[in-house]
């Protein structure tokens, strides 16, 4: 079945400006942010941190396309928006 017909007409959403590829080492820029998901640091904010970038996700629902793979302060994934980053 092809479904791109439901596609026609849609904006590419968020990934249609990520300036990053796979493998890219970006930092953290934006303030304000928390990641509730890390283990051992509950509300960590990640700006400054630097990881490496390990997917990015072209589905046009994804709202937080940039999925970025940090070691410090313990391994753990996150995804974020492009102008969330900045290459490094």
């Amino acid at each position: 079945l092809d479904f791109g017909f439901l596609a026609e007409g849609l904006s590419a959403g968020p990934s249609a400006d990520i300036q990053f590829a796979v493998g890219d080492k970006v930092r953290v820029v934006s303030p304000d942010l928390k990641l509730m998901h890390v283990p051992k640091h509950p509300n960590l904010d990640p700006k400054g941190l630097e990881g490496e970038v390990v997917d990015i996700v072209v589905d046009v629902s994804a709202n937080l396309p940039v999925a970025v793979q940090f070691t410090e302060p313990r391994k753990f994934k996150a995804h974020f928006q492009a102008d969330e980053l900045e290459a490094i």
